[in-house]
Protein backbone atom coordinates (compact mmCIF):
# COMPACT_ATOMS: atom_id res chain seq x y z
CA UNK A 1 0.00 0.00 0.00
CA UNK A 2 1.89 3.04 -1.21
CA UNK A 3 -0.82 5.66 -1.00
CA UNK A 4 -3.58 5.82 1.60
CA UNK A 5 -5.50 8.50 -0.26
CA UNK A 6 -7.29 5.84 -2.28
CA UNK A 7 -8.55 4.16 0.89
CA UNK A 8 -11.07 6.86 1.63
CA UNK A 9 -12.51 7.52 -1.80
CA UNK A 10 -16.06 7.94 -0.63
CA UNK A 11 -19.20 6.42 -1.99
CA UNK A 12 -21.85 9.00 -1.15
CA UNK A 13 -21.50 9.70 2.58
CA UNK A 14 -19.39 6.82 3.83
CA UNK A 15 -16.30 4.82 2.83
CA UNK A 16 -16.80 1.45 1.19
CA UNK A 17 -16.45 -1.81 3.10
CA UNK A 18 -13.25 -2.67 1.24
CA UNK A 19 -11.80 0.75 2.08
CA UNK A 20 -12.51 0.26 5.77
CA UNK A 21 -10.96 -3.19 5.63
CA UNK A 22 -7.85 -1.84 3.91
CA UNK A 23 -7.43 0.89 6.49
CA UNK A 24 -7.90 -1.54 9.35
CA UNK A 25 -5.15 -3.81 8.04
CA UNK A 26 -2.82 -0.84 7.63
CA UNK A 27 -3.53 0.39 11.19
CA UNK A 28 -3.08 -3.06 12.72
CA UNK A 29 0.27 -3.29 10.93
CA UNK A 30 1.30 -0.26 12.99
CA UNK A 31 0.06 -1.92 16.18
CA UNK A 32 -2.91 0.44 16.29
CA UNK A 33 -6.14 -1.36 17.01
CA UNK A 34 -9.82 -0.52 16.33
CA UNK A 35 -11.52 1.26 19.23
CA UNK A 36 -8.33 2.89 20.51
CA UNK A 37 -7.73 6.65 20.57
CA UNK A 38 -4.83 6.40 18.14
CA UNK A 39 -6.94 4.36 15.71
CA UNK A 40 -9.62 7.07 15.65
CA UNK A 41 -6.98 9.77 15.27
CA UNK A 42 -5.30 7.94 12.40
CA UNK A 43 -8.68 7.45 10.76
CA UNK A 44 -9.38 11.18 10.90
CA UNK A 45 -5.85 12.05 9.76
CA UNK A 46 -6.19 9.89 6.65
CA UNK A 47 -9.82 10.67 5.91
CA UNK A 48 -9.82 14.43 6.53
CA UNK A 49 -6.28 15.31 5.44
CA UNK A 50 -5.66 12.56 2.87
CA UNK A 51 -2.38 11.71 4.59
CA UNK A 52 0.11 9.41 2.88
CA UNK A 53 1.37 6.14 4.31
CA UNK A 54 4.66 7.75 5.36
CA UNK A 55 2.95 10.67 7.11
CA UNK A 56 0.56 8.28 8.87
CA UNK A 57 3.47 6.25 10.21
CA UNK A 58 5.17 9.42 11.44
CA UNK A 59 1.99 10.45 13.26
CA UNK A 60 1.72 7.10 15.01
CA UNK A 61 5.39 7.17 16.03
CA UNK A 62 5.15 10.70 17.41
CA UNK A 63 1.97 10.02 19.39
CA UNK A 64 3.30 7.00 21.22
CA UNK A 65 2.26 7.21 24.90
CA UNK A 66 -0.10 10.12 24.22
CA UNK A 67 -3.06 10.40 26.59
CA UNK A 68 -6.63 10.19 25.29
CA UNK A 69 -7.04 13.95 25.76
CA UNK A 70 -3.89 14.71 23.76
CA UNK A 71 -5.19 12.46 20.99
CA UNK A 72 -8.58 14.22 21.06
CA UNK A 73 -6.86 17.60 20.61
CA UNK A 74 -5.03 16.31 17.52
CA UNK A 75 -8.30 14.89 16.24
CA UNK A 76 -9.88 18.34 16.59
CA UNK A 77 -7.03 19.83 14.54
CA UNK A 78 -7.70 17.26 11.82
CA UNK A 79 -11.25 18.63 11.57
CA UNK A 80 -10.08 22.20 10.98
CA UNK A 81 -9.70 23.36 7.38
CA UNK A 82 -6.62 25.50 7.99
CA UNK A 83 -4.47 22.63 9.22
CA UNK A 84 -2.46 20.56 6.75
CA UNK A 85 -0.71 17.23 7.23
CA UNK A 86 2.55 19.08 7.89
CA UNK A 87 1.15 21.55 10.44
CA UNK A 88 -0.57 18.74 12.33
CA UNK A 89 2.64 16.73 12.49
CA UNK A 90 4.56 19.82 13.60
CA UNK A 91 2.06 20.47 16.41
CA UNK A 92 2.57 17.02 17.98
CA UNK A 93 5.83 18.00 19.70
CA UNK A 94 4.32 21.18 21.15
CA UNK A 95 1.29 19.29 22.48
CA UNK A 96 3.62 16.80 24.13
CA UNK A 97 5.72 19.62 25.64
CA UNK A 98 2.56 21.35 26.87
CA UNK A 99 2.15 18.55 29.40
CA UNK A 100 -0.91 16.83 30.81
CA UNK A 101 -1.75 19.18 33.69
CA UNK A 102 -2.54 22.15 31.43
CA UNK A 103 -4.44 20.38 28.65
CA UNK A 104 -7.67 22.01 29.82
CA UNK A 105 -6.54 25.36 28.42
CA UNK A 106 -5.19 23.88 25.18
CA UNK A 107 -8.42 21.98 24.57
CA UNK A 108 -10.48 25.11 25.25
CA UNK A 109 -8.39 27.12 22.79
CA UNK A 110 -8.44 24.50 20.03
CA UNK A 111 -12.24 24.30 20.37
CA UNK A 112 -12.58 27.99 19.41
CA UNK A 113 -13.81 28.87 15.95
CA UNK A 114 -11.18 30.46 13.73
CA UNK A 115 -8.13 28.70 15.19
CA UNK A 116 -5.48 28.37 12.50
CA UNK A 117 -1.83 27.22 12.57
CA UNK A 118 -0.56 30.77 13.19
CA UNK A 119 -2.92 31.39 16.13
CA UNK A 120 -2.13 27.97 17.63
CA UNK A 121 1.58 28.78 17.30
CA UNK A 122 1.03 32.10 19.07
CA UNK A 123 -0.96 30.41 21.85
CA UNK A 124 1.80 27.86 22.39
CA UNK A 125 4.48 30.59 22.44
CA UNK A 126 2.44 32.43 25.08
CA UNK A 127 2.32 29.33 27.27
CA UNK A 128 5.66 27.64 26.62
CA UNK A 129 9.27 28.85 27.01
CA UNK A 130 10.78 30.38 23.89
CA UNK A 131 13.56 28.34 22.31
CA UNK A 132 14.63 24.74 22.68
CA UNK A 133 15.29 23.27 26.12
CA UNK A 134 18.72 21.98 25.09
CA UNK A 135 19.97 25.32 23.77
CA UNK A 136 18.27 27.41 26.46
CA UNK A 137 19.45 25.28 29.36
CA UNK A 138 17.28 23.15 31.62
CA UNK A 139 17.14 25.55 34.58
CA UNK A 140 16.35 28.63 32.47
CA UNK A 141 13.75 26.68 30.49
CA UNK A 142 12.04 25.38 33.65
CA UNK A 143 12.06 28.85 35.20
CA UNK A 144 10.34 30.40 32.17
CA UNK A 145 7.86 27.51 32.05
CA UNK A 146 6.95 28.11 35.70
CA UNK A 147 6.47 31.83 35.05
CA UNK A 148 4.07 31.09 32.21
CA UNK A 149 2.03 28.47 34.03
CA UNK A 150 -1.45 29.19 35.35
CA UNK A 151 -2.76 27.60 38.52
CA UNK A 152 -5.92 25.48 38.47
CA UNK A 153 -8.29 28.36 39.20
CA UNK A 154 -6.73 30.53 36.50
CA UNK A 155 -6.86 27.68 33.97
CA UNK A 156 -10.55 27.25 34.74
CA UNK A 157 -11.10 30.97 34.15
CA UNK A 158 -9.49 30.64 30.71
CA UNK A 159 -11.58 27.57 29.94
CA UNK A 160 -14.80 29.33 30.98
CA UNK A 161 -13.97 32.42 28.94
CA UNK A 162 -13.49 30.27 25.85
CA UNK A 163 -16.69 28.30 26.49
CA UNK A 164 -19.07 30.81 28.04
CA UNK A 165 -18.30 34.23 26.59
CA UNK A 166 -20.10 34.65 23.27
CA UNK A 167 -17.95 35.16 20.19
CA UNK A 168 -14.53 34.89 21.81
CA UNK A 169 -11.84 34.83 19.12
CA UNK A 170 -8.42 33.17 19.30
CA UNK A 171 -6.82 36.64 19.39
CA UNK A 172 -8.88 37.69 22.42
CA UNK A 173 -8.23 34.41 24.22
CA UNK A 174 -4.48 34.81 23.78
CA UNK A 175 -4.50 38.45 24.89
CA UNK A 176 -6.39 37.48 28.06
CA UNK A 177 -3.74 35.01 29.23
CA UNK A 178 -1.23 37.49 30.79
CA UNK A 179 -4.02 39.09 32.85
CA UNK A 180 -5.50 35.73 33.88
CA UNK A 181 -2.08 34.70 35.23
CA UNK A 182 -2.28 37.65 37.66
CA UNK A 183 -5.73 36.81 39.03
CA UNK A 184 -5.88 36.21 42.78
CA UNK A 185 -7.48 32.92 43.94
CA UNK A 186 -10.66 34.53 45.32
CA UNK A 187 -11.24 36.53 42.15
CA UNK A 188 -10.72 33.47 39.96
CA UNK A 189 -13.25 31.62 42.12
CA UNK A 190 -15.83 34.40 41.74
CA UNK A 191 -15.39 34.54 37.96
CA UNK A 192 -15.64 30.77 37.61
CA UNK A 193 -18.73 30.66 39.81
CA UNK A 194 -20.70 33.51 38.26
CA UNK A 195 -19.55 33.88 34.64
CA UNK A 196 -22.33 32.65 32.33
CA UNK A 197 -23.16 33.00 28.65
CA UNK A 198 -25.57 35.85 29.46
CA UNK A 199 -23.45 37.65 32.07
CA UNK A 200 -23.23 41.44 31.91
CA UNK A 201 -21.45 44.45 33.32
CA UNK A 202 -24.29 46.75 34.33
CA UNK A 203 -26.39 46.77 31.15
CA UNK A 204 -23.63 45.68 28.74
CA UNK A 205 -23.37 41.99 27.82
CA UNK A 206 -19.93 40.47 28.43
CA UNK A 207 -18.59 39.56 25.00
CA UNK A 208 -15.42 39.24 22.99
CA UNK A 209 -14.80 43.00 22.95
CA UNK A 210 -14.87 43.58 26.73
CA UNK A 211 -13.88 40.35 28.50
CA UNK A 212 -10.17 41.27 28.67
CA UNK A 213 -11.07 44.64 30.21
CA UNK A 214 -13.24 42.89 32.81
CA UNK A 215 -10.35 40.63 33.83
CA UNK A 216 -8.17 43.75 34.16
CA UNK A 217 -10.64 45.29 36.63
CA UNK A 218 -10.15 42.40 39.06
CA UNK A 219 -6.41 43.01 39.18
CA UNK A 220 -6.99 46.32 40.99
CA UNK A 221 -9.10 44.76 43.76
CA UNK A 222 -7.60 43.15 46.89
CA UNK A 223 -8.80 39.89 48.42
CA UNK A 224 -10.85 39.53 51.60
CA UNK A 225 -8.54 38.48 54.44
CA UNK A 226 -11.20 36.57 56.35
CA UNK A 227 -11.91 33.36 54.41
CA UNK A 228 -15.14 32.78 56.30
CA UNK A 229 -16.39 36.25 55.29
CA UNK A 230 -15.50 35.46 51.67
CA UNK A 231 -17.42 32.17 51.72
CA UNK A 232 -20.47 33.94 53.14
CA UNK A 233 -20.25 36.54 50.37
CA UNK A 234 -20.31 33.79 47.72
CA UNK A 235 -23.37 32.23 49.39
CA UNK A 236 -25.19 35.56 49.59
CA UNK A 237 -24.45 36.39 45.96
CA UNK A 238 -25.58 32.91 44.87
CA UNK A 239 -29.00 33.54 46.43
CA UNK A 240 -29.51 36.82 44.59
CA UNK A 241 -31.88 37.03 41.61
CA UNK A 242 -30.35 36.07 38.25
CA UNK A 243 -30.21 39.66 37.07
CA UNK A 244 -27.96 40.64 40.00
CA UNK A 245 -25.72 37.58 40.26
CA UNK A 246 -25.04 37.71 36.51
CA UNK A 247 -24.11 41.41 36.70
CA UNK A 248 -20.39 41.75 37.40
CA UNK A 249 -20.74 45.42 38.31
CA UNK A 250 -23.06 44.32 41.13
CA UNK A 251 -20.67 41.52 42.12
CA UNK A 252 -17.64 43.83 42.23
CA UNK A 253 -19.61 46.44 44.21
CA UNK A 254 -20.66 43.73 46.70
CA UNK A 255 -17.04 42.61 47.08
CA UNK A 256 -15.83 46.17 47.66
CA UNK A 257 -18.54 46.65 50.30
CA UNK A 258 -17.26 43.58 52.16
CA UNK A 259 -13.70 44.87 51.95
CA UNK A 260 -14.78 48.19 53.48
CA UNK A 261 -16.60 46.36 56.31
CA UNK A 262 -13.50 44.28 56.96
CA UNK A 263 -11.33 47.40 57.19
CA UNK A 264 -13.78 49.07 59.60
CA UNK A 265 -13.90 45.96 61.79
CA UNK A 266 -10.11 45.75 61.80
CA UNK A 267 -9.85 49.43 62.81
CA UNK A 268 -12.44 48.98 65.56
CA UNK A 269 -10.54 45.96 66.88
CA UNK A 270 -7.34 48.04 67.02
CA UNK A 271 -9.12 50.82 68.97
CA UNK A 272 -10.58 48.24 71.34
CA UNK A 273 -7.12 46.77 71.98
CA UNK A 274 -5.65 50.23 72.64
CA UNK A 275 -8.42 51.03 75.16
CA UNK A 276 -7.75 47.76 76.96
CA UNK A 277 -4.05 48.61 77.21
CA UNK A 278 -4.83 52.07 78.61
CA UNK A 279 -7.36 50.88 81.17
Amino acid sequence: MKDLKSIFKKEKASPSKSARSGFRKFAEGLDVWPGSGRYRLLQFFVEKKRASEIDSKVLIQRTNNFSDEQLRILKLLCKKDGFSVRTILDSVKSIKTFGLKRLLTLRAFVDLEGVRPDSLHQFLRTNLPLGDQKTKGHEAWEKELKEKMMNHGQMTVFYNICNRVPGVTPKTAISAIPKIRLLKPQHAQIINHFLKEDSSFNDKPIKNNNIVGLIGLWLRIPEIDNKGRFKLLIKRLSRKPDKQKKDFLFIIHSLKTELEKEKRNAFENILFSIRNLLD
